[in-house]
């Protein structure tokens, strides 16, 4: 019989911090099992709660995973209404982490200065979060060699 979900269960990327009591399970990273994740939120939760939860992980928090984690339990347990249950912590952490990543992106896409170094163009960019994947291709893409 599977153990239920507490709580006190803490994700970590990386070199986690150990506690009393706590072990490491190190996880390999399945292609397919990603896959069966993805179209699970996207055909269960909706397309709006999945992009939340992109935005989410592409900040560097490194408490973001177990946030996530408590999210998408209560995500799965309640349906599509978890974006509006902004009293639960792990809903607002998220919440919260979503629009941060968001805002910055509008930050980066809406102004970047360009250098004219005679024949190219040269912009500085140094994000705070990991959202290169979230680009459409519209802005990224059009400066590509």
């Amino acid at each position: 019989m599977k153990t239920p979900y507490t709580d006190s269960i803490s994700i970590a990327a990386g070199e986690g911090e150990m506690t009393l009591f706590a072990r490491e399970i190190e996880v390999q990273t399945d292609a397919q099992k990603v896959q069966k994740t993805v179209y699970s939120i996207q055909s269960r939760l909706g397309y709006p709660v999945y992009d939340t939860l992109l935005h989410a992980l592409c900040h560097f928090e490194g408490k973001m995973g177990t946030a996530v984690l408590g999210y998408l339990v209560r995500a799965f347990a309640q349906g599509r209404g978890i974006s509006d249950q902004l009293a639960d912590p792990f809903a607002l952490r998220v919440m919260e982490l979503s629009r941060k990543v968001d805002n910055e992106l509008d930050k980066l896409l809406g102004f970047v200065r360009f250098q004219d170094l005679g024949s190219i163009l040269v912009a500085q960019l140094a994000p705070k979060m990991q959202y290169g994947s979230i680009d459409d291709g519209s802005f990224f893409g059009s400066f590509s060699g």
